[in-house]
């Protein structure tokens, strides 16, 4: 009777606690738009428009950018983002996606963005100059232009050097329409050798923090990588070279280091299983030599 006393309290609780965030977050319609034939090689701003009141603590919206490919329904990429009542810029990173093979020219593609069971769709199909964007016929109205920068962008344009001739290129920082809250685009840039798995420093007037960059660069490539960061001033922001595993020596050497590590715990396991049974063999003898005894004594009398 009490299991399933606790079972419904529980029950209960996981119900009251999914309205209440449910409550928190109306949002009543939103639009996406963007420009319809985008540079391959290029970061694309795309424009969200929301309308509805969050209640949430930042007075967000958190909701999904998906990339799909129109023909096999696909999901090409998923990113997670914040969104606040009225206008807000989102940034699609082109370049790596198509470095990575996930993009190509000519392909058509929809960039849907979903908050609960409310979504917004933008059709685009990426292009590798200018030259290839399609012309407005005399009988057709071209579309509206969409501006690519909706929100204030501060040109930064820092290099910071690395080991080995590696560097980190500082290019700008966007407002995102959250306050003191600045998207940063860098370019992280390999020199004589290869590196795998950078870390950097992200800083600014106002937070310091680390992370690592998932790719591999190959001697004297770049990555192009967009982050985080919050400032009272964008041209506080900067970033620089944390650790960086240099090739693959270093690669083994960590290797190494943590079959050391997990070698020394199954070690400190084997000797705590051993503590482990001499208190269980303890524990009864105890129970032969003074337990059974008394129990045995008194049933007796």
């Amino acid at each position: 009777m009490l299991k399933t006393s606790n079972f419904v309290l529980i029950a209960i609780i996981f119900l009251s606690v999914t309205v209440s965030s449910l409550a928190f977050a109306q949002m009543e319609s939103m639009k996406i738009t963007g420009p319809t034939h985008p540079l391959l090689k290029s970061i694309v701003t795309l424009k969200i428009s929301v309308e509805g009141t969050s209640r949430a603590s930042y007075g967000d919206f958190s909701s999904t950018l998906f990339l799909i490919d129109k023909e096999t329904g696909g999901q090409v990429n998923a990113i997670p983002v914040f969104l606040l009542s009225g206008d807000n810029s989102v940034t699609m990173n082109l370049k790596n996606l198509s470095t990575a093979g996930k993009v190509q020219a000519g392909k058509y593609y929809i960039a849907r963005v979903q908050h609960v069971n409310i979504i917004a769709e933008h059709e685009f199909s990426p292009v590798l100059s200018e030259e290839e964007i399609p012309k407005a016929t005399p009988t057709e109205k071209p579309p509206p232009a969409v501006p690519l920068v909706t929100q204030e962008t501060t040109d930064l344009d820092i290099y910071n050097p690395g080991p080995d001739g590696s560097s980190v290129h500082v290019i700008s920082a966007t407002e995102t329409g959250r306050h003191n809250q600045y998207l940063v685009i860098f370019e992280v840039c390999a020199g004589t050798k290869k590196v795998t798995v950078p870390e950097v420093t992200v800083s600014s007037d106002s937070e310091s923090y680390t992370r690592e960059v998932g790719t591999v660069l190959s001697p004297k490539s770049c990555y192009l990588v967009d982050t985080n960061a919050e400032a009272k001033d964008p041209t506080t922001i900067n970033v620089t070279f944390g650790n960086v595993v240099k090739d693959d020596t270093q690669i083994e050497q960590l290797k190494s280091e943590i079959a050391q590590l997990k070698e020394e715990i199954k070690k400190k396991d084997a000797v705590l299983m051993e503590q482990l049974k001499v208190i269980s063999n303890l524990a009864a003898m105890m129970q032969k030599t003074i337990f059974e005894p008394i129990f045995n004594y008194f049933s007796i009398v």
